[in-house]
């Protein structure tokens, strides 16, 4: 670097990629709904989705009343899919959704019941 240039601090970074997230996370959007739309295309599979923030397959089953074989069946396709990422925690892998679906107007009113109900316990 030479001595004319000014110099590049953190916060410049830290500046630059927000704008940057802001401006991809806007275009994304317009992207990203119609496909959520496509894959997520059942009340049940919006609200597995919804719930798929860390919760094991039994807590999903029991808030959404979807089977966890069904739920595992979704999470495999919804990986490969590239809408959740897999994490690692104590009682095994889990799905974890990169989209929270408030964000696109696309939760059900079951999903919304379901995770009223969880933050009231």
């Amino acid at each position: 670097m030479s001595k004319n240039e000014p110099e590049i601090t953190l916060k410049d970074i830290h500046n630059d990629l927000s704008e940057l997230l802001k401006w991809i996370k806007f275009s994304g959007i317009q992207e990203i709904k119609p496909k959520l739309e496509s894959i997520l295309n059942t009340d049940n599979k919006k609200t597995v989705y919804q719930l798929s923030d860390g919760k094991s397959k039994p807590e999903i089953a029991k808030l959404s009343n979807v089977n966890a074989d069904t739920i595992k069946g979704y999470w495999r396709n919804w990986k490969k899919l590239g809408i959740t990422k897999s994490q690692s925690f104590s009682g095994g892998p889990r799905q974890i959704r990169l989209f929270d679906l408030t964000d696109f107007n696309l939760i059900p009113e079951s999903a919304k019941e379901n995770t009223k109900k969880k933050s009231e316990e």
